[in-house]
């Protein structure tokens, strides 16, 4: 038995241990859900690629590097390629978009998404890009409401640090730098208010982006929403985003792709084209990659592939097909033929 005193040292002392090697820091409240991809009649399982980072950090959207790509998933992208994939981190769970590979050499490309049954209070953590320049050329819609990087909704909190250690403006070079999206002339487009965390009235509930946590263990996605975004990035460069608040009990987000010719900025010049999409899914460091049909909306839900009404009936061993094993809403199991039964214990009395 310890002493008060001995005790609390006791605990105080272990704490301190395990939050040193990092144990259970990263625990969310989502952890006990299972979420599937659906896609023209196939089912994937799918398990988040997880870290010790916001979802922004991990993606990295690179601002001071002038890369203009997503630097934290370097190891991840593929060349002309679309990847998406669920990512847990310390404030919640996020969707993950990024197109392209950075410094790949290919020719970049267009690519739209209307998302559809969007959790009313998720936010887009990282808007790759949107920012206060000209030469800005993606479009993000949020609920209905187009996205103006000029307003007073700008926020930088991701950058905030690298901007104070460097200033933009005194490092450019007008006329050889280039950003996300075009060939910058102009060194006086370029300022501080760069920024892949945008925050605006559609991102229903939060003042900031990158400070959104998933508060509700058993939060379900009342009320949702319809985003659209349309990309179109250049020559080495990468584009996407991460929507974070998925952590609803009841997610359903249907995503409507439109890749190259069919994208709505596909008459902006840009010769790249996307020729894959891919859902990573596993661990971080060398996910399981499905390979996604370009053209066929999906659906990314909670549950499992075998809770849907929809899928087939199994067969039973006699070879009749039975449902007993699917539950009712009322949580009961499905008799298979209750009056044979009956007729049977009725032959058995009669004898």
């Amino acid at each position: 038995m310890f002493r008060d005193g001995t005790r609390r040292q006791f605990l105080a002392a272990t704490t301190a241990i395990l939050g040193g090697l990092g144990i259970a820091s990263t625990t969310t409240a989502d952890d006990h859900r299972s979420y599937v991809l659906e896609q023209d009649g196939d089912c994937y399982p799918v398990v988040p690629l997880s870290g010790e980072d916001p979802v922004e950090a991990f993606y990295e959207w690179d601002l001071a590097g002038r890369s203009y790509s997503s630097e934290g998933t370097r190891e991840l992208q593929e060349s002309e390629t679309s990847l998406l994939f669920l990512y847990r981190g310390p404030e919640g769970l996020s969707l993950v978009v990024v197109h392209d590979a950075a410094d790949d050499g290919t020719p970049g490309g267009t690519v739209s998404f209307e998302l559809q049954g969007v959790p009313a209070d998720a936010t887009w953590a990282v808007k790759d890009d949107l920012y206060d320049a000209s030469t800005n050329v993606d479009t993000w819609e949020i609920n209905g409401t187009e996205l103006d990087a000029t307003d007073e909704n700008v926020t930088d909190d991701y950058n905030e640090s690298s901007e104070t250690d460097t200033d933009p403006v005194e490092n450019e070079t007008a006329g050889n730098e280039t950003d996300g999206d075009a060939n910058v002339t102009d060194a006086g487009d370029v300022g501080t208010d760069f920024d892949a965390n945008v925050t605006d009235a559609g991102d229903v509930g939060t003042d900031s982006d990158s400070n959104e946590t998933d508060s509700d263990d058993n939060e379900t996605a009342d009320t949702t929403r319809t985003d659209e975004i349309d990309w179109w990035w250049t020559t080495g460069r990468t584009d996407g985003g991460a929507l974070r608040g998925l952590a609803v009990e009841d997610l359903e987000l249907r995503v409507e792709p439109a890749f190259n010719d069919a994208s709505e900025l596909a008459d902006k010049p840009n010769e790249g084209e996307v020729t894959s999409w891919e859902l990573l899914s596993g661990n971080r460091d060398d996910p399981d990659r499905t390979e996604l049909d370009l053209a066929e909306p999906l659906t990314l839900r909670t549950g499992s592939c075998g809770d849907d009404a929809s899928m087939p009936t199994a067969t039973a061993g006699n070879g009749n097909s039975t449902s007993a094993d699917i539950e009712d809403d009322e949580g009961t199991s499905n008799a298979t033929d209750v009056g044979d039964e009956a007729s049977d214990e009725d032959d058995e009395e009669s004898e």
